[in-house]
């Protein structure tokens, strides 16, 4: 920056110093007469990564969940004030230039944040009430934020006809080793009775094989089956993969529980196989629509009188209102004729409407039925 009063770099006189070039376009805002730098809260990036969608996470201020902004256009840490423990403040205050220009005095904390953009102890400026808990702009050792596609929203039809049909897979995850499995077969109390019987000997049908719960079933053909004793905590997962999953196709209840039997076993399957079926969300969505009867068709009656039966509808509230204070129409539209007639409405008590509504009818006549098509909340359709 060049003094104005001596016409040189760098004043030592004026103390007058360079304002420090950014690549990332973030402001600091330099005092021409002491020569102090003040930051500047940006309220958006305008560097040469920003995206159209704004980078913003979740948080954690001094251990509270807070929301986070990524603000490459600001040169400080900038936190909600009523967030910040009195015991945190360090009893100076900063002078911040907003984008705007408005200089404030906001007082300094030393506080703890942990964040996908920056973690650690820092120096923030609290502020009563910014746009997010925390905006974090370019301070030593922040993280800029990930780039993401940009939005569009139109979509072209060679977008469409590559995204067509894809879906995200289901499938969740189970690794496990048989160490697991067998404490959480322990500590579960809907296998303890089947545990008991394998220990004692007293059921065939349940045995513990390396310290692991089976229960060996035996079909009509003669052929047994090992099948293992699943704990509650992961029979979820198992239903998922069954019903849900990659090869599953989301089956019927009968071919997801044979999926489930041929390896595994728990009290009352079928009854949670099949409520899991029924509960399904892609199923609900996707069933057939020949098992929905349709609605029966009736005769509707042919309004041949006009004025019989009017329409009233109400619309608003409109911004900005009319040069004479207009907020509101009140339209009554006949259904023989289709004629209609607005009027204009400062407000939507129940007297302007009735006194509206007078003053229409004596020009046609009284209808024998309203029908009210739509209207905000208001006193006058309550």
């Amino acid at each position: 920056m060049t003094c104005r009063q001596h016409g040189v770099d760098s004043c030592e006189r004026c103390n007058v110093t360079k304002t420090p070039t950014h690549h990332c376009q973030a402001l600091v805002a330099v005092c021409q007469e002491c020569g102090q730098q003040h930051p500047v809260i940006a309220d958006a990036c305008q560097s040469r990564c920003r995206e159209s969608n704004t980078p913003v996470a979740d948080g954690l201020l001094e251990k509270q969940p807070v929301r986070v902004l990524r603000d490459t256009g600001c040169s400080t840490v900038v936190v909600r004030r009523s967030l910040v423990p009195e015991g945190n403040l360090t009893g100076q205050e900063e002078r911040c230039v907003l984008i705007d220009g408005t200089v404030r005095r906001t007082p300094v904390a030393q506080v703890f944040i942990d964040t996908p953009y920056f973690t650690g102890t820092t120096t923030a400026v609290c502020m009563k009430n910014p746009l997010y808990d925390v905006i974090i702009g370019n301070i030593p050792g922040a993280t800029d934020p990930t780039p993401s596609h940009p939005a569009s929203a139109v979509q072209t039809r060679s977008q469409v006809k590559a995204t067509k049909g894809q879906s995200p897979l289901i499938t969740p995850l189970i690794n496990l080793r048989s160490e697991d499995v067998t404490r959480l077969q322990e500590e579960d109390s809907t296998l303890q009775r089947a545990m008991t019987a394998a220990k004692d000997k007293s059921d065939p049908q349940f045995q513990v094989h390396k310290g692991v719960l089976y229960r060996v079933k035996i079909n009509k053909q003669g052929q047994t089956t090992k099948q293992l004793a699943l704990p509650a905590g992961l029979r979820q997962r198992v239903m998922t993969l069954a019903h849900a999953g990659v090869m599953s196709g989301h089956q019927g209840v009968h071919r997801t529980l044979e999926r489930v039997i041929k390896s595994f076993w728990w009290p009352g399957m079928s009854n949670d196989v099949n409520l899991f079926c029924h509960s399904c969300d892609i199923c609900r969505r996707t069933v057939s629509k020949g098992r929905i009867p349709k609605v029966p068709l009736r005769k509707m009656p042919i309004i041949d009188t006009p004025v019989k039966r009017v329409a009233v509808d109400l619309a608003g509230e409109i911004f900005p209102a009319s040069s004479r204070g207009y907020r509101y129409i009140l339209t009554v539209v006949d259904y023989a004729t289709r004629y209609p007639e607005p009027v204009p409405l400062k407000n939507i008590s129940t007297i302007t409407v009735a006194e509206a509504l007078v003053s229409i009818f004596p020009e046609l006549a009284y209808p024998k039925r309203f029908f009210l098509i739509k209207a905000p909340s208001s006193p006058a359709t309550s």
